[in-house]
């Protein structure tokens, strides 16, 4: 079997390819997908300034739709599709007489990121949506 998205050589019960993240279709998987309406157009779930850990703690734009989450800061853009998260580990860090909320947002091809929020109900929030877009 092979990726459809990069064309990458897949074990024949591959869900996920290993290069790309792309989700693998059986035929008849593929089949009923296709019979199946399209889904909506792509719509903002989330939008949020937030720090992440990169060379130091750096403000980041964290946006997530319905299909992806894409990180920015300037010109860096980073998109990863929904269907190769993996989940959301959360945690509490306290430095400096502060106390932040901790998100790591993992995908099939490693860390999306690890992003800290200031607001606990935020970072609940979001993982809460990330693992709800992802189990759908």
């Amino acid at each position: 079997m092979f990726c459809k998205s990069c064309g990458e050589k897949l074990p024949d019960d591959a869900n996920f390819c290993m290069k790309c993240g792309a989700r693998c279709l059986t035929e008849s998987s593929s089949k009923d997908m296709h019979q199946k309406k399209s889904q909506s157009d792509e719509r903002t779930v989330f939008e949020s300034t937030v720090k992440q850990n990169v060379e130091g703690w750096t403000e980041f734009k964290l946006t997530i739709t319905n299909k992806k989450i894409t990180v920015a800061r300037g010109k860096d853009i980073r998109h990863t599709p929904l269907r190769s998260i993996t989940g959301v580990n959360m945690w509490e860090d306290e430095s400096w007489f502060t106390r932040f909320r901790v998100l790591t947002i993992n995908s099939v091809n490693g860390i999306v990121g690890v992003f800290r929020f200031r607001n606990d109900n935020e970072a609940v929030r979001v993982a809460e949506l990330i693992n709800s877009l992802i189990l759908d």
